[in-house]
């Protein structure tokens, strides 16, 4: 009930500061580089903020409404160039794509509809990288029973939030009801997101005839923007917006119009703030170049919806400076309930992350083979927004470092003969890694395992595991390290990792692991 009763404190103080500031602001049409006269829609700004994604649409006879993706650059004093035709990685005449998010790491998300084609087929999310010579292989996003969810509309559309956590869904009730409601789903794991559960409230209000879409989560990641065409508003589809009342995403305060400098007696929608939070922009049918066309306005300051800080960076190797792919998070230290994501790609030269201003965070960058960074940062006093650039080296593991409890470690590039337990030369330089890990750390002991596929008996497999075990031992104590401090035994094929049915897999399961016991 507390928390409740703050959420609607703040958004009173949020709707008396910002929608008067709002009114002040001159809303500018983006010119003949980007609008038409046909449609412009679905605007959207990549996090570095120099291309917009957006689409055209038109209507042929026989075909309904085609649409098209393009692209405009924008350059550094926010001018949008020419635009051009984008080319995206689905080539099939008929199936519908466009640009509706970019992830804090470059990946754009993609919306696929094919009216031939179930939604089992090429109909859904996609994630894929843009370079300049074209796309990567897209990687669908899977929502939980989405397809059971869509059902045979097709309309709809998402809004991939700032955190990349947070997906909003809207969707047509079906194909012969198109009114729109508006839904949330949440990243479960790397590769799965939550069942779309509806919103609440009067977010969703069973009013007009296209009822609630297109939504925009600011990068406060509490206020929610989206079109409607209900009763009381200004024309034929307005521009709303609400806050979020608790953490199960589904309760909202009532939605507030956003007044007449955004809504006209026309069709206003698909709003969208720049990453940087410097310009708004939305669709409006109003004084327009030919059917709806794309505006913008300039940001202020006292009415952003909360301050956003900006982070970007590089990670490399503490040793050569050699630029590697990382992991990068924010968590607030607070309340741990919101968490923040990137990934840098060496090839992109930098990472980028967008995190609400006025908390503290606890930062964690991680790569494999590389001791995790660990830190605070304090972002309490930030009031605005702001840019904050950070490059991390990290140090590389050593085998010590790499093993927090003991835990079982596979050798790699350990040979031996076929049938015999003569360690082959090639072996050496594994096993001197081994050698010096012991020199260099004198309290620790390791247990030396060995296994075989399962060619041949039990018995003798056995004994083979068991005789190779014990060379190893005998290397190691050979290059001056004290005996009673190893110990080697062998399993055969007891315990295998991967199926014996496989030649590939029969590789993997001959093996010498060690296990580190400090």
């Amino acid at each position: 009930m507390a928390k409740s009763i703050l959420f609607f404190l703040l958004f009173l103080i949020f709707t008396s500061v910002f929608i008067p500031d709002l009114y002040s602001q001159k809303v500018e049409n983006l010119g003949e580089n980007v609008n038409t006269d046909i449609d412009e829609l679905a605007p959207v700004i990549s996090q570095d903020g120099k291309t917009l994604y957006f689409i055209r649409s038109r209507f042929k006879q026989g075909k309904g409404f085609v649409q098209e993706s393009w692209y405009s650059d924008i350059d550094a004093t926010g001018y949008c160039n020419t635009a051009k035709k984008l080319k995206l990685p689905f080539s099939r005449p008929d199936t519908k794509c466009q640009v509706v998010s970019v992830t804090a790491d470059g990946s754009v998300v993609l919306a696929a509809l094919n009216e031939k084609d179930t939604l089992n087929n090429i109909n859904g999310l996609y994630l894929s990288h843009k370079y300049s010579d074209g796309w990567d292989n897209p990687e669908r996003i899977n929502i939980l029973n989405f397809g059971t969810f869509i059902g045979d509309t097709k309309n709809w559309g998402v809004h991939l939030a700032e955190n990349g956590k947070i997906l909003f869904i809207y969707k047509s009730v079906s194909k012969d009801n198109p009114f729109n409601e508006i839904f949330v789903s949440f990243l479960k794991n790397d590769t799965l997101w939550s069942e779309p559960a509806k919103l609440s409230g009067n977010v969703n209000l069973k009013s007009g005839v296209q009822g609630n879409f297109a939504p925009f989560l600011a990068p406060d990641d509490v206020t929610l923007f989206f079109a409607s065409d209900r009763k009381g508003g200004f024309g034929s589809s307005d521009l709303y917006m609400c806050k979020r009342l608790d953490n199960s995403w589904l309760r909202w305060s009532d939605p507030v119009n956003l007044g007449e400098l955004i809504n006209s007696d026309e069709w206003e929608g698909y709003f969208f703030i720049s990453p940087d939070g410097k310009y708004g922009y939305f669709v409006s049918g109003n004084k327009t170049i030919g059917d709806n066309d794309i505006f913008r306005f300039k940001f202020e300051p006292s009415f952003l919806p909360k301050p956003i800080v900006v982070v970007t960076g590089k990670i490399s190797d503490a040793k050569n400076s050699e630029l590697i792919p990382a992991e990068i998070s924010f968590e607030s230290a607070t309340d741990r309930t919101h968490k923040y994501y990137a990934k840098f790609y060496p090839e992109k030269k930098k990472f980028r992350l967008v995190v609400p201003g006025g908390k503290k965070y606890k930062l964690k960058v991680t790569s494999p083979g590389y001791i995790n960074y660990t830190g605070t940062v304090d972002y309490l006093s930030v009031n605005t927004y702001k840019e904050i650039k950070y490059d991390i080296a990290l140090k590389e593991k050593t085998i010590v470092e790499a093993v927090e409890e003991p835990e079982v470690i596979t050798l790699d590039n350990i040979y031996f003969d076929f049938g015999k337990s003569d360690i082959k030369k090639e072996s050496y330089p594994e096993l001197d890694k081994i050698v010096r890990l012991l020199f260099e750390n004198s309290g620790i002991r390791i247990e030396i395992f060995a296994h075989t596929d399962n060619v041949g008996s039990d018995d003798y497999n056995l004994k083979l595991s068991q005789s190779r075990a014990e060379s190893v031992l005998s290397y190691l104590v050979s290059n001056g390290i004290q005996e009673s401090r190893l110990t080697a035994k062998g399993f055969g094929s007891s315990k295998p990792v991967a199926d014996n049915n496989t030649e590939q897999g029969r590789q993997k399961n001959r093996r010498v692991e060690f296990k580190i016991i400090k």
